[in-house]
């Protein structure tokens, strides 16, 4: 979903709002960002909204949606050019293992993050969100590529059997792992190979394996 960052600002203003107050107040996050006490207070009254790359920065500070420079990065894209459109990605309460396997949450909807319309189109191809998603990793078996708790921009379109990383469900459990293709069937791999080995999951048994969707980014290290 497009969305102008006036519109964007009206949205997200009351939780910053309370970040503010939660990090000291409006005087010294003011002085962080290099604006006057009343500049931000006319921005968290919604009297004034703050220019585009004003309102990145506050973000920035505030850790608006956990990701800090990355997420600050994804929202300018690789131009840095503050374009005054960005894209809404879904957060969702799903967590994927990079380990032995974690039980994955519920699909609902937990937060959702800005990016740039230039790095959708160059990681995913597409300005539609509502077939991207972004899922928490736990664990270091996709080190150094996936670092553990980083969030993956998972594409849910890409669910046919290629190689490359992946958010699969298997065996109970929802994992993201390199999956590549072998004659007798398909070879499940971490990247710290120095702790973890590859699976091979028999042709015969591929049935047990369900990809949720090709891992397409991963905030500050993909």
């Amino acid at each position: 979903m497009s969305l102008k960052s006036e519109e964007i600002w009206n949205e997200i203003r009351p939780e910053l709002k309370a970040r503010v107050q939660a990090h000291g107040g409006m005087k010294p996050i003011s002085k962080e960002i290099g604006v006057s006490y009343d500049t931000l207070r006319s921005w968290l009254n919604g009297k004034n909204p703050p220019k585009f790359v004003e309102m990145l920065e506050l973000l920035k500070l505030l850790k608006y949606g956990n990701f800090g420079d990355s997420l600050l990065s994804a929202v300018l894209g690789h131009s840095g050019s503050g374009e005054d459109e960005v894209f809404w990605v879904n957060e969702y309460d799903v967590t994927l293992s990079a380990g032995d396997g974690r039980v994955n949450g519920h699909t609902n909807i937990i937060s959702r993050h800005p990016f740039s319309a230039d790095l959708l189109q160059e990681i995913a191809g597409t300005l539609d969100t509502s077939q991207l998603g972004l899922l928490s990793v736990v664990g270091d078996s996709m080190q150094p590529t996936i670092k553990n708790g980083s969030k993956v921009l998972v594409d849910f379109r890409q669910t046919s059997y290629h190689d490359g990383i992946y958010a699969i469900a298997i065996w109970g459990e929802a994992r993201v792992k390199r999956l590549k293709f072998v004659y007798n069937g398909m070879s499940i791999i971490s990247d710290n190979e120095s702790v973890y080995g590859a699976e091979v999951l028999h042709k015969d048994r591929m049935n047990e394996i369900k990809i949720i969707g090709k891992v397409i980014w991963s905030a500050g290290n993909f």
